[in-house]
C-alpha cells in the first residue's frame, strides 16, 4: 500500500510541476504578445508622425545588450549575496505560483 501511495505522490508531484510549467508558458506567451502589440502600436504612431526608425544599428545594439545581460548574470553568480537574494526571490515566486494554482 505504501508503494502505491508513494507512486501516487510522485504522479501528483509530476502533475503539479507540469501545471506550474504550463502557467509559466502561458504567462510568457501573454507577455510576448503584449510586447509585440506595444511595438506594433508604437511603430504605427511613429509612422503617422512621419518618423522612420533606421534599423541598421539594431544588431549592434542587440549584441551590446546581450553582452550586458550576460555580464550581469555572471556577476550575480560570482556574488554569493546577490545569488542568494535572487534564489530567494525565485523561491518566493514559485511558492506564489503554487498557491495560485492551489498545489
Amino acid at each position: 500500500m505504501d508503494a502505491q501511495k508513494s507512486t501516487q505522490d510522485k504522479v501528483q508531484e509530476l502533475v503539479n510541476i507540469l501545471q506550474a510549467h504550463e502557467m509559466r508558458i502561458e504567462y510568457n506567451f501573454n507577455a510576448m504578445l503584449q510586447l509585440s502589440m506595444l511595438v506594433e502600436y508604437l511603430y504605427e504612431k511613429l509612422a503617422e508622425q512621419k518618423i522612420e526608425i533606421n534599423m541598421e544599428g539594431f544588431q549592434d545594439f542587440q549584441k551590446q545588450r546581450l553582452e550586458e545581460i550576460d555580464s550581469s548574470y555572471k556577476e550575480m553568480n560570482e556574488n554569493p549575496e546577490l545569488k542568494a537574494k535572487v534564489t530567494e526571490t525565485i523561491s518566493e515566486m514559485q511558492k506564489e505560483i503554487q498557491e495560485r494554482i492551489k498545489l
